[in-house]
């Protein structure tokens, strides 16, 4: 196994998905009890699985890899308009921000080939707590290295 280290920009928001708990205040990303943003394992089989499929290649082995929940980036409020002036604030990763995870590769799988299914997961799909589907969380990879 190897660990590595990915850099993403995201091309558009990604949303905080958590609905806030009184009005007014924004719907947030999930966090861990130190305050963390987290991003779910099942998140990343989703992206990875569609990326895996589009690449024709390790379809059954992208479930093997195992990411660390932490997501290192700074979040915003981003208004996200639902009519022409009504609006929800959500915590987010703006547009052309970076964000770094983590993840442990299975063995004999290559970091060119794990770049390139999350190249393409990241541009058709997304990873967003809120609205992948609806276009949120558009990434493009700026890196992947190995960890130290």
């Amino acid at each position: 196994m190897v660990e590595v280290v990915v850099t993403l920009r995201f091309v558009t928001p990604c949303l905080g998905g958590r609905r806030a708990k009184e009005l007014g205040q924004p719907d947030t990303m999930s966090r861990d009890r130190d305050g963390h943003v987290i991003f779910q394992q099942n998140w990343w089989n989703s992206l990875l699985s569609y990326g895996a499929q589009a690449f024709s290649k390790h379809q059954s082995r992208v479930r093997e890899i195992r990411w660390d929940p932490i997501v290192d980036g700074s979040t915003e409020i981003y208004e996200r308009y639902w009519t022409g002036t009504e609006h929800t604030d959500h915590e987010a990763f703006p547009a052309g921000s970076e964000i770094g995870v983590r993840a442990m590769l299975p063995s004999k799988f290559s970091i060119n080939d794990f770049k390139k299914i999350l190249e393409i997961g990241g541009k058709y799909k997304g990873i967003s707590p809120y609205g992948y589907d609806d276009g949120y969380g558009r990434f493009e990879v700026v890196e992947v290295r190995r960890a130290r």
